[in-house]
């Protein structure tokens, strides 16, 4: 069973990460993971409280929508299951997904990275702010800079080049002086520098404090296509049926206060760290004649239907965007690429989507690429203190994903059926160019492999209305997401039988 179909799907947040440990590889360490409890009571007798309540909760948007605990499934990733910072047990819904954080402390995770998968990373958020002049707050959910991903994350495995099921520490504050003292701490119980990772709140961007008017932060997990199931179930504090949120055992989440008044800002701030950049000079564009004679070659093979191909655009802006205009972005992550189908269209019974392409994992750009297919029907009263302020909408829509097609599981040897013989190929021997079909119902005997839209998963989403996105992420090279203008957009072609359109 593929790991999509065990969850409906999950949501996570992204960070701003700044790693402050020695270089990997060099570290010369052999005993690497500490004790816990003499952490707790280093950190204690350097004057700061220890909250040790929070812990990593995997979320499920499609289920929390479904619930009506979510205005919008927020466009989750169904390749990925996400799991959130959750400080206080006792929240449910969105707000357990939020935590506020005082200019002088710090969260401290302790724990194990996932198990062996094509791609996990942790982020940071901006999720809600408050806007004194409106007297309301708004949903943002902007990333704060770049992922800590599996190929810039500092763990026990570091040494060997394997950062899967591995000991790690992640601080994330926005003090200097926070941060070296846990650090030191740490270092005293006997974890290794080399497995300490510092995120770094920017304080200069966040607005840190306790108040009603200061920002509510999340810090979210992202795995996709973890290898062993039953390992990444264990991880995940998954069971036999799909649930809005469940409790994994991998690590503990400590809140670290100073027990002082606080200030009004860090004393000594963490600078913002510098992001990676995208791109590597190689763009796809050798491939454009190649995805043209495919693009032909599918409308030619469909004669007795009508054809409407969709305009495919970039989506989601990045974090600083959204912060400075107020708009929400659905918790994006630097490590990819955000693409869409304009507007949204319907599937009758007999219609389907033709989504073809460049194979950008084939293709070097990625690690993995996937194009997920979201229920877009209009949500009822939602009754969230929070307005829809998406970019391009003034209603919430599901924004609910239902099944992908993807890289690891279904391209190879997908475009074989419109060009028989004439698909590219790279140094590899793998095919550069995919074409898929999603449709209601599928028909198996066909030369096209499809993947049918699975059936709604609640009365809140009644599947009439759809959207197309398409993720890339990672390109290795530059352990960040891959340039826009260097990939050559995915598409997407709509059938209708000829006769249904008389």
């Amino acid at each position: 069973m593929r790991m999509q179909e065990l969850v409906v799907g999950l949501v996570v947040f992204s960070c701003s990460a700044l790693l402050v440990s020695c270089p990997q590889n060099r570290c010369g360490c052999t005993d690497l993971v500490g004790d816990r409890a003499e952490f707790k009571a280093n950190i204690e007798q350097a004057g700061f409280v220890v909250d040790d309540r929070g812990q990593l909760a995997c979320v499920n948007p499609v289920l929390m929508y479904c619930e009506d605990l979510l205005p919008c499934a927020l466009g989750q990733n169904t390749d990925t299951p996400y799991a959130i910072f959750k400080m206080d047990p006792e929240t449910t819904g969105f707000y357990s997904w939020g935590f506020q954080l005082r200019p002088d402390e710090a969260i401290v995770f302790l724990g194990k990275t996932p198990p062996e998968a094509v791609y996990f990373s942790l982020t940071a958020f901006l999720n809600i702010r408050y806007y004194a002049e409106l007297q309301e707050a708004k949903m943002l959910m902007a990333n704060l800079g770049d992922s800590l991903n599996h190929l810039t994350i500092n763990t026990s495995g570091s040494a060997d080049g394997n950062p899967f099921d591995a000991d790690t520490v992640v601080i994330v504050t926005a003090d200097r002086a926070a941060e070296t003292k846990v650090r030191e701490a740490l270092v005293a119980a006997g974890f290794s520098p080399c497995i300490i990772n510092t995120m770094v709140i920017p304080s200069n961007t966040v607005r840190l404090g306790m108040d009603l008017q200061d920002d509510r932060l999340s810090v979210i997990m992202r795995c996709a296509f973890i290898r062993d199931q039953a390992a990444g179930n264990a991880y995940l504090g998954w069971g036999d049926e799909p649930a809005v949120e469940t409790i994994s055992p991998a690590g503990v989440i400590w809140r670290v206060t100073p027990n002082t008044s606080p200030p009004d800002q860090p004393v000594d701030a963490l600078g913002a760290p510098p992001l990676r950049v995208r791109g590597t000079g190689q763009p796809e564009f050798d491939l454009w004649p190649d995805v043209e004679a495919l693009r032909t070659a599918i409308l030619d093979f469909y004669p007795d239907y009508e054809a409407e191909e969709l305009d495919t655009e970039q989506f989601l802006a990045e974090g600083a965007e959204a912060i400075q205009r107020g708009i929400n972005v659905l918790a994006p992550c630097r490590d990819t690429i955000y693409l869409r189908t304009h507007g949204r269209f319907e599937l009758a019974e007999g219609e389907f989507v033709v989504v073809y392409g460049v194979n950008h994992a084939a293709a070097g750009k990625a690690l993995y690429n996937n194009a997920v297919i979201y229920a877009m029907d209009p949500a009822d009263d939602v009754g969230f203190p929070f307005e829809p302020n998406m970019e391009d909408g003034d209603i919430w829509r599901a924004y609910a994903g239902l099944t992908s097609i993807n890289s690891e599981e279904d391209m190879q040897g997908s475009a074989q059926a419109f060009l028989p013989g004439a698909v590219p190929l790279n140094d590899c021997g793998q095919e550069l160019l995919y074409a898929r079909k999603f449709a209601r119902t599928c028909d198996t005997a066909g030369s096209v492999t499809c993947t049918a839209v699975p059936p709604s998963p609640c009365d809140r989403i009644p599947n009439q209305e759809f959207q197309v996105a398409f993720r890339a992420y990672v390109e290795p090279e530059t352990k960040v997401g891959p340039a826009y203008t260097e990939l050559v957009f995915d598409r997407v072609i709509k059938f209708t039988p000829k006769a249904a359109v008389r």
